[in-house]
């Protein structure tokens, strides 16, 4: 992590390397799989569908791996934002009894980045 003067504010700030990039990524792909492993397990043993979990996994690895570059400084991905926040939705729907079609949640996803990409050039 280097530190760099702001130069509107003064302040010093944090700006991640690419080191540091590189770690982020690497505990995300470790974590996922650690989720499949664990979602087939359970469904081996309990008889659970390892879907819901996987998303649910995936979508908690995906707003930590953003919210985590964030504090860091480090370019925060809007798109797998999303993406972690729709895979969360449709992951706790069916342990909630609630279930979300995954392909209607899909154009959601579209739609919001689209919808978010056009609000943050203006």
């Amino acid at each position: 992590m280097t530190k760099n003067l702001n130069p509107q504010t003064g302040d010093i700030c944090t700006v991640a390397s690419g080191l540091e990039h590189r770690k982020f990524t690497g505990v995300a792909w470790g974590l996922f799989f650690i989720v499949i492993g664990l979602s087939l397990a359970m469904q081996e043993l309990q008889g659970m569908e390892p879907l819901p979990i996987i998303a649910l996994g995936l979508g908690i690895i995906l707003i930590g791996l953003n919210l985590a570059r964030k504090a860091v400084g480090a370019r925060f991905g809007r798109f797998s934002f999303i993406v972690g926040i729709v895979a969360f939705l449709v992951g706790l729907g069916p342990l909630l009894s609630v279930p979300i079609p995954l392909l209607p949640a899909v154009f959601v996803l579209i739609g919001l980045f689209i919808v978010a990409e056009t609000v943050a050039r203006q």
